[in-house]
């Protein structure tokens, strides 16, 4: 009787193991998706086999995975505070911002690798380097730029986009880390502003030209020099602690989203006091906890299975189109895969 006791204990303890890595592990399913019209495609190559057929779609009717607060795996509770880290700081120290800062578990080669092409990049410089950062200094800039290099050139027909964020830059440093991308990644490989291309031109033709990254720069940015893509990318951002109002914001500005620019959808959402203490008053103690247990938090990312589609048909009845969707965690339930699915006839 005691032996079968553990034996449950084990087969339990087991389960719950599996139950934690099952959502953030991919399977060999989540690297390929069927059908009839698209036939196989391989996430790290999904553009080029999806849309192999289809090169006259425009750029921005493509729906593309983002990542918010990209490069944030490297966060530890060891790591100085980012210069953005005031309301980090009211959580009480470094532990609990540490649970509020990180943003996905895998590095932008991984994020890539499972369909990711759209990233909200922050980047500042200290005493040490330049940092990606969220409340606290997470990964080197050499460490981003170099998986986003080797990615490029092994993956030429995968276009990837990024929102180089400047809030902690200034105009030296901003153009510094501008100049680490044009050099390490190659200047024949980023589009600039002088290029013809644009937000709407048809995939095939950034094949044809060889343009494979695409770098925006921040609203506030002071920029000296034609690779920083300017007034190109427009995104919803519902500073809300619940998510109906969210969805219901982005609902209405779907339907009237801008055809000629980048458009992202942002299922994210910004953790406050509120959401922290209340979530449905079961205390979330981290932004992976609020995220990534669907039905429990009513959090937005959860819910992407219901509304995506939903925002997709609204964009079209309104003759529109889904582009860029930005989650938290989109290594989560194959939530990256899922989104890349829509492209699918």
């Amino acid at each position: 009787m005691k032996n079968k006791v553990l034996i449950l204990l084990a087969i339990f303890a087991l389960g719950l193991v599996s139950c934690k890595k099952e959502n953030f592990s991919p399977s060999q399913d989540q690297y390929k998706s069927v059908s009839k019209d698209a036939g196989t495609y391989r996430l790290s190559h999904w553009m080029e086999d999806i849309y192999k057929d289809r090169q006259e779609t425009p750029l921005n009717e493509i729906v593309i995975p983002g990542a918010h607060d990209a490069a944030t795996y490297k966060i530890s509770m060891d790591n100085d505070w980012a210069r953005d880290a005031a309301w980090y700081k009211k959580l009480g120290g470094k532990r609990p911002a540490y649970f509020w800062s990180f943003t996905t578990r895998k590095s932008i080669y991984e994020l890539l690798e499972i369909g990711v092409r759209d990233f909200d990049l922050r980047i500042e410089h200290n005493d040490n380097g330049y940092f990606s950062y969220h409340g606290l200094q997470s990964t080197p800039l050499s460490e981003i730029i170099d998986d986003y290099a080797r990615f490029i050139h092994a993956h030429p027909k995968e276009i990837v986009i990024i929102e180089l964020r400047c809030d902690e830059m200034d105009q030296h440093e901003y153009e510094h880390v501008l100049g680490e991308f044009l050099m390490q990644v190659g200047k024949s490989k980023v589009l600039a502003q002088t290029h013809g291309l644009y937000p709407n031109s048809p995939i095939g033709d950034y094949w044809k030209d060889g343009k494979s990254l695409l770098i925006h720069c921040d609203r506030n940015a002071v920029i000296n020099g034609v690779y920083a893509l300017k007034d190109t990318y427009m995104g919803t951002w519902a500073q809300s602690d619940y998510a109906n109002n969210v969805m219901e914001y982005l609902y209405n500005h779907i339907k009237t989203r801008p055809m000629d620019k980048f458009y992202s959808s942002g299922f994210c959402q910004t953790p406050s006091a509120s959401s922290i203490v209340g979530g449905a008053f079961e205390h979330p103690k981290s932004l992976e906890d609020l995220v990534c247990h669907p039905s429990k938090y009513g959090a937005v990312d959860t819910k992407a299975d219901e509304w995506l589609p939903k925002i997709k048909q609204i964009a079209e009845e309104n003759g529109k189109k889904l582009n860029i969707v930005t989650v938290d965690f989109p290594e989560f339930d194959n939530l990256s895969k899922k989104i890349v699915d829509m492209n699918l006839k």
